[in-house]
């Protein structure tokens, strides 16, 4: 099931240096860091199942997974929904916020990194962990010369005047690859958070606390202060990049060392099938918790362009489902609702958007083209919910299934009748909430329905289909949560 990589992730681990290498300006990013930290996460999860410090490094690299991707969320947001006005002070505000979680968040975990390699490497035996630089080798050696040379020719005249002789002077030793790579990821995030921070301070001087505008002309150069970071930036993670790729290739270089992860991996961590059967149905569930947020439609421009589309939602759970083929069996026509309804959401979003630009509502009361096309946008709408409803009901066998074969208690020697009535009880309280889930599938079915007949009379109708769907999204996370405690709760003693 957890097969080792032939380099641990290693390879991963060199592709994530190259989306987190680029300056940022304010919060728009040219190579997304949440891929960069996703590959990281993917990279450095079997090392994490062998040493507590790549496990500390992963939590955090996954917080700012999560971070990066809120940050890639928010220019939607800048350019969607603050004024021209406001632009300014939000992109301020949003890169300051988000520097800040990414200096403490990315500090930690690359701490955690490096630490990780000089702890296994200590113990397993590794040359590239603690190699030496030549050029601060012979530098290390030269001083020493210099500093021995010196403390001879002093010890010889204080022994002359019967003197005790001098200790030497210790010397710095020079410091180790992975040290030096250490220290160059530190200054170089320090780096990375004030070039993207700095020239946003320009919009500190469209206000001050006396209402003059005396400093405002300074935000007219706030493209040259961006530029000016980047020119900075650019060089500075070149550097960066070159270099740690250098020593992450040096380690997988290293074949005792990689042979010996590898053997260690093979024989602790393999066999423990159950630290995978957590992580996939963990991280399916992640995957499908996103998805099914977009189900929740956010109205704008006149309640009529939904921002949250819902072909994402489809194609997010066929992903979430294919993390779970190797546990779970997965129906057919589970993946065929949900392609159908990503393909049925993708061409209601075609119809929404033509009819929304040629007409309005309004007009479908005057003129008859409008009222035609507005009745293909109502039937698409319909199916579009009514097959939405469908998916989520053929989804409800999959997770009943795992709820079956991965819930409950770990068997115990001697099984009893008590332990058997535990175990129904945990499956029963869980499959009474996909129940409830359905219910709340078939009241978002009815909701839809109702905006999309009602829209043109009942102007708040969108609020009580966001409202009802959101709610179903809400109940649907909580409920799969509650699924992977029981999960984890089921190999606690393992």
């Amino acid at each position: 099931m957890g097969k080792a990589r032939k380099h641990l992730g290693l390879g991963l681990v060199c592709a994530a240096l190259v989306f987190l290498f680029n300056p940022m300006i304010s919060v728009i990013d040219v190579l997304p860091d949440c891929i960069g930290y996703l590959l990281l996460c993917m990279g450095i999860t079997q090392l994490a199942d062998m040493d507590y410090h790549f496990e500390e490094a992963l939590k955090y690299f996954k917080r700012m997974l999560i971070a990066s991707a809120i940050q890639l969320g928010s220019v939607l947001v800048i350019f969607g929904l603050v004024t021209d006005r406001e632009r300014p002070t939000a992109f301020l505000l949003l890169a300051f916020i988000f520097s800040v979680v990414e200096l403490i968040f990315m500090t930690h975990a690359f701490r955690c990194f490096y630490e990780g390699f000089l702890y296994t490497g200590s113990r397993l035996g590794s040359t590239a962990v603690f190699a030496i630089d030549e050029k601060d080798n012979s530098l290390y050696e030269e001083k020493c010369r210099r500093r021995d040379e010196k403390l001879n020719a002093e010890n010889r005249k204080r022994a002359s005047r019967g003197l005790d002789p001098l200790a030497p002077k210790q010397i710095p030793a020079p410091k180790s690859a992975t040290v030096k790579a250490a220290r160059l990821t530190t200054a170089f995030i320090i780096a990375k958070v004030c070039l993207t921070v700095l020239p946003e301070m320009a919009a500190l001087s469209l206000s001050s606390y006396d209402e003059t505008t005396r400093f405002s002309f300074l935000y007219n150069f706030i493209p040259m202060f961006r530029r000016f970071a980047v020119l900075i930036g650019i060089p500075v993670g070149i550097v960066w990049l070159v270099r740690i790729r250098r020593y992450v290739r040096s380690l997988m270089a290293d074949r005792p060392y990689m042979a010996a992860l590898k053997h260690k991996y093979v024989t602790e961590i393999e066999p423990k099938t159950y630290i995978f059967i957590q992580r996939a149905i963990k991280l399916a569930f992640a995957v499908m918790s996103v998805g099914i947020v977009f189900c929740a439609d956010m109205y704008m421009e006149s309640n009529t362009f939904n921002i949250l589309p819902d072909t994402l939602c489809a194609l997010i759970l066929i992903g979430a489902l294919l993390l779970l083929r190797k546990f779970v069996k997965v129906p057919v026509y589970t993946y065929l609702l949900c392609g159908i309804y990503a393909a049925l959401s993708t061409v209601t979003f075609v119809v929404s958007s033509r009819f929304f630009t040629n007409y309005t509502l309004n007009l479908t009361n005057i003129r008859e083209e409008a009222h035609n096309a507005f009745l293909v946008l109502q039937v698409t709408e319909i199916a579009d919910a009514a097959l939405f409803f469908a998916m989520l009901l053929s989804l409800l066998p999959v997770l009943s299934a795992i709820i079956k074969q991965y819930t409950g208690f770990a068997p115990v020697s001697g099984g009893n009748v008590q332990y058997e009535d535990k175990v129904r009880y945990v499956h029963a309280t869980l499959r009474k909430r996909l129940i409830v889930m359905a219910i709340m599938g078939a009241l978002c079915l009815v909701s839809g329905i109702c905006y999309i007949l009602l829209v043109k009379n009942v102007t708040f109708m969108w609020i009580v289909d966001f409202l009802v769907c959101g709610t179903l999204a809400v109940y649907t996370i909580l409920t799969l949560n509650a699924i992977v405690q029981e999960v984890e709760y089921k190999y606690l003693l393992n």
